[in-house]
């Protein structure tokens, strides 16, 4: 998709965070004594009816709801390389997340992307070149927007994190690197930190301490059954506590047949167990 595209309103909704132009349908205000139309309908009971879920209110086995409770929505982002031309490294689509914005990316987005700059990226080489996002807009529109979900439309957020090659262009001291792209390398240091976990070995028995971490924080035996079940297919693949992290691949655990909260939890809380051993 051009990501300077405008949106369609179709069959879905789209919030594109490349470089956006917004806009919002308009919604004609009945006069005053008439009945109001069914659209005006659809927005009040909506805007009444749902939120985005913060941490505290979100359940992350629940990943579909018949009768919706809040505000569903797609996220497609993509890390991009600006050299000459724009090239695209990573494109990942996370459907129907329940999370708001702004706590998704605490959670796990940032995580996510972190794992991929360094992964793909020199980091002597490159730099971030547009990579910060307004969560609270974002949310905002997602808001203004939630009474075309609950007639039926899809919102998707669109978001490129941009990175530039330096080129081998020499910065001699600090004061030469600008303030704003500063800012970003000590964001961008403080995510690829926070990658370089100690994990406890051996290893095959970090892996069984964690999942019965995760058991010890629910009650409910659907949720300890989904932890083991993530668990068997972690060590089925051999993977190590890093490399999970690293990865923080949901999908290889929801094609596995795990739900896809029990899945982002497992990937996602690697970080906060390794702090607390």
């Amino acid at each position: 998709m051009d990501p300077d595209a405008p949106f369609i309103l179709g069959d879905g909704f789209e919030l594109d965070y490349g470089t956006p132009r917004l806009a919002v349908p308009s919604i004609s205000t009945p006069a005053s004594g008439r009945s109001r139309s069914p659209v005006a309908q659809s927005q009040q009971r909506a805007d009444r009816e749902l939120p985005l879920l913060q941490l505290d209110d979100w359940d992350p086995c629940v990943d579909h709801e018949p009768t919706p409770t809040c505000i569903h929505y797609s996220i497609e982002w993509k890390l991009q390389l600006r050299k000459g031309i724009l090239s695209t490294l990573t494109e990942i689509t996370e459907e129907n997340l329940m999370l708001a914005p702004s706590a998704y990316w605490d959670r796990f987005l940032k995580h996510m992307l972190a794992a991929r700059v360094q992964d793909k990226l020199s980091e002597s080489r490159h730099q971030p070149d547009e990579t910060k996002i307004s969560w609270g807009a974002v949310e905002d529109k997602l808001r203004a927007w939630r009474h075309l979900f609950w007639e039926g439309k899809k919102l998707r957020i669109n978001i490129c994190f941009i990175y530039k090659e330096t080129n081998g262009n020499t910065l001699r001291t600090h004061d030469d690197v600008p303030e704003d792209i500063r800012q970003l390398l000590r964001e961008q240091e403080e995510l690829l930190a926070e990658l370089d976990l100690v994990i406890p070995k051996p290893r095959d028995e970090a892996l069984m301490r964690y999942c019965q971490w995760h058991c010890n924080q629910v009650r409910s035996p659907t949720w300890k059954q989904g932890f083991v079940h993530a668990y068997q297919v972690t060590k089925e693949a051999c993977l190590d506590l890093n490399h999970v992290y690293k990865a923080q691949d949901v999908g290889f655990y929801t094609e596995q047949h795990v739900k896809l909260g029990i899945a982002r939890s497992f990937v996602g809380d690697v970080y906060l167990w390794a702090k607390d051993v």
